[in-house]
């Protein structure tokens, strides 16, 4: 039932952001048709009575009329637009060709010279050709207090919008959300934070030869949707076909979010068209030393993996909310205060049940929540996303812990109870290590798994496990 909702809200969405003037203008009658016919019900009813004034006499029945004819076209209207483009999965043979090439695709790519000029370096994960992109310098920055500032500009709709048809992408859209009911998937829509600027080191040389409390970067944010995002980066993956129009394919390499030029194949910019919505992950840790896992099973991306213990992204909301706290002016703000907030929101929806969260309320400490990393998704299109370790002023016991949170499992997989102490660093690894062994993981928890070695100054004693 929620996903049929969905369907409405999405195709409602559509029929109003993305068409002509003359179908707002029509909708817009539709809805004042529709006002005017429940002002006048609300007056006298349905039937005018004779005392009633003549203008509710001649108003009832019209606006009566002019509503029920509206909503009519409005709705065959609606059944229309579905039958147009009507999209299904090609048959499994297609499917594993196509998942092949793209497999070949993920392979092929590399990084452009400006990004390799910044200092980063792609990381090939797992088998499934999928891959990281990162920094040394820039995390480095990062663990060492570095800052980032923030800077909204105006949407970009019309660009993020301009390769792709907004009917196709609107049953695309639709056919992903059945397909994610089925499969007791979420994919619902809601407002993101998307970068479009690069995060390098290298822009000013000035930079590099200053302190790190005295370096500051400075990004461009615009807001995005999921739905927009999933579009422009990941739509790629999951081909469709059009069965009432010669079976022509409808998501092709024409959707592919990397730059092209033959067989080679470049990862986009983050100022270029995708919409790149920034994700956050973080490493939850007790107060009695358990490093808590999930195993995602509701996520759309990470369906039965071992993920960090709050995996997702930045909202709106989150960075409005901030916004309106500190009394930030003109768009303007700390990032990473933005980034800790989302992380710590992430945590606690995915790791605590009611009872839990009131218990984390009645300590008088607060969550501390370290930024040590930066990466973009390669599969995902190069989806930018920030890697945290979070200290919980709570013991396991203490976070109310149930058999499911939503999006996350907390039974399929134990907590791992480490050491604690700076000494025994090398120990928890070795713990880590052992009892995350033969296990499948999600690309967040390798990310965050190598960023915790390189915190904790021992790289390289997790190469078993993530490589």
């Amino acid at each position: 039932m929620k996903w049929c909702l969905d369907l409405l809200r999405l195709s409602v969405v559509f029929r109003f952001v993305y068409s002509t003037w003359w179908q707002r203008a029509w909708m817009a009658f539709c809805v004042i048709s529709v006002g005017v016919s429940c002002a006048a019900v609300w007056q006298c009813g349905f039937t005018a009575t004779p005392e009633s004034p003549i203008s509710i006499k001649i108003l009832t029945p019209v606006s009566t009329v002019f509503s029920i004819a509206s909503l009519c076209v409005t709705f065959f209207g609606f059944l229309w637009s579905n039958r147009t483009h009507k999209m299904i999965l090609p048959n499994c043979g297609f499917l594993k060709i196509w998942q092949d090439r793209i497999k070949n695709i993920l392979d092929l790519v590399h990084i452009s010279q400006t990004q390799t000029d910044a200092g980063y370096a792609k990381i090939s994960i797992g088998t499934d050709g999928d891959f990281s992109v990162e920094s040394i310098e820039i995390d480095k920055y990062l663990k060492n207090g570095g800052s980032i500032s923030f800077q909204i500009f105006p949407r970009r709709r019309s660009n993020l919008w301009r390769r792709i048809n907004k009917h196709l992408a609107e049953c695309v859209l639709k056919l992903s959300m059945k397909q994610a009911a089925c499969g007791h998937k979420g994919f619902f829509n809601e407002g993101k934070v998307a970068m479009i600027s690069p995060l390098a080191m290298r822009v000013n040389d000035d930079l590099q030869n200053k302190d790190s409390a005295e370096k500051s970067l400075c990004i461009s944010v615009v807001k995005t949707d999921y739905y927009t995002s999933y579009l422009t980066n990941e739509a790629y993956r999951d081909p469709v076909v059009d069965e009432l129009h010669s079976g022509s394919m409808q998501i092709d390499e024409e959707w592919v979010p990397f730059d092209s030029d033959g067989n080679n194949w470049a990862l986009k910019d983050l100022e270029d068209w995708n919409s790149m919505h920034v994700g956050v992950n973080t490493l939850g840790i007790t107060k009695d030393n358990i490093l808590c896992l999930w195993t995602q099973i509701n996520g759309q991306h990470s369906q039965g993996l071992i993920a960090p213990t709050g995996s997702g992204s930045m909202d709106w909301k989150d960075l409005k909310l901030l916004i309106r706290k500190n009394g930030w002016r003109r768009g303007r703000g700390d990032f990473l205060e933005v980034i800790k907030y989302a992380a710590e929101r992430e945590l606690k929806e995915e790791s605590f049940d009611k009872d839990g969260l009131e218990k984390l309320k009645q300590q008088k400490a607060d969550m501390h929540t370290k930024i040590i990393g930066f990466y973009r998704w390669g599969k995902r299109g190069g989806l930018p996303g920030f890697i945290c370790i979070t200290s919980m002023p709570v013991n396991y016991r203490d976070m109310g812990i149930t058999e499911r949170i939503d999006e996350v499992s907390h039974s399929m997989f134990n907590p791992i109870q480490l050491k604690g102490s700076e000494g025994n660093r090398r120990e928890d690894l070795k713990i880590i290590g052992k009892r995350l062994k033969g296990k499948q993981l999600s690309l967040p928890l390798v990310v965050c798994l190598r960023k915790l070695e390189s915190e904790w100054g021992l790289p390289g004693d997790l190469y078993e496990i993530l490589n």
